[in-house]
């Protein structure tokens, strides 16, 4: 992956962390979930979401090789 990704990987995360931090702590569905939330968690949050990106990236990649008419 070049830097450019990574830094939009990193971006992400961050504003994840920012969100969760800010406004997500202050919800009642955080009590709701009823479990342990690690250090890694935003981190894990960021590469879930991440991977999304690169499957509509690569379903992107495959419609196009195809000439098939995106969605």
């Amino acid at each position: 992956m070049n830097n450019e990704i990574l830094k939009l990987k990193s971006s992400l995360c961050d504003a994840i962390s920012k969100w969760a931090n800010d406004e997500g702590a202050n919800m009642p569905g955080w009590d709701e979930m009823d479990t342990y939330f690690g250090d890694s968690l935003y981190e894990l949050m960021a590469d879930s979401a991440f991977n999304v990106m690169l499957a509509q990236r690569d379903l992107t990649i495959y419609l196009r090789e195809e000439k098939i008419k995106e969605p």
